[in-house]
This record gives C-alpha cells, sequence and structure tokens, in this order.
C-alpha cells in the first residue's frame, strides 16, 4: 500500500494506491475524490434528504 501526502491550498490530501482522497468541509471525514463538490456522499445526502423534507412540509401547510 503507498500513501502520499499530497500539499494544497487548503491543507493536505492524500493519495493510496493511485486514488485521491479529500477530506469532507462539513464531517471531515474522508472520502474517494470523483467530483468537484467538497463533502462527502453521506453528507451529500443527508443535506438532500433534509431538503427534501422540508420542501414536503412546505407544501403540507400551504
Amino acid at each position: 500500500m503507498r500513501i502520499e501526502k499530497i500539499v494544497t491550498y487548503y491543507g493536505y490530501d492524500l493519495l493510496i494506491n493511485s486514488v485521491l482522497y479529500k477530506r469532507c468541509i462539513h464531517c471531515n471525514g474522508w472520502y474517494e475524490f470523483k467530483h468537484e463538490f467538497g463533502y462527502c456522499p453521506d453528507c451529500i445526502f443527508s443535506y438532500e434528504s433534509q431538503s427534501r423534507k422540508s420542501k414536503e412540509m412546505e407544501t403540507k401547510y400551504l
């Protein structure tokens, strides 16, 4: 297993076996970098589910 620390403007990223890992802005957990989001898939999913619930509540009480 090969682990490299890549220094960036905001800190550092990890390169593990030629796969780039970044730190989530919200939960500070490491996630495999695939898209330029800044958040891990779990945080994105929880945000989407919360926003979906709030939209349902708005339409329910209108």
